[in-house]
């Protein structure tokens, strides 16, 4: 799975919350494997404290069936912090 631009590393973010055993309230092992994907192909890595937890864990929930949720909230962070993508 390429993981060249934003879309393509989250999309195998949303593959590796599938496979984590421990989805629910444990986010924090994936986020930290996606910072470090993000910083190594793109120089960037995601503030945290700007993503809403709630939204985020009922994206994640939900991205398995459609990722475009998470993309959005993820977005959301860039345009407000002027960090991330």
């Amino acid at each position: 799975m390429p993981q060249s631009t934003s879309d393509e590393i989250v999309e195998k973010y949303v593959e590796m919350n599938v496979a984590h055993p421990f989805r629910e309230e444990n986010g924090r092992s994936p986020q930290l494997w996606l910072d470090a994907i993000l910083k190594q192909e793109l120089r960037q890595v995601i503030d945290w404290s700007w993503v809403d937890k709630q939204d985020y864990l009922l994206a994640m929930e939900r991205s398995p069936v459609r990722d475009l949720e998470i993309k959005a909230l993820l977005r959301a962070v860039e345009s407000t912090t002027g960090r991330f993508i």
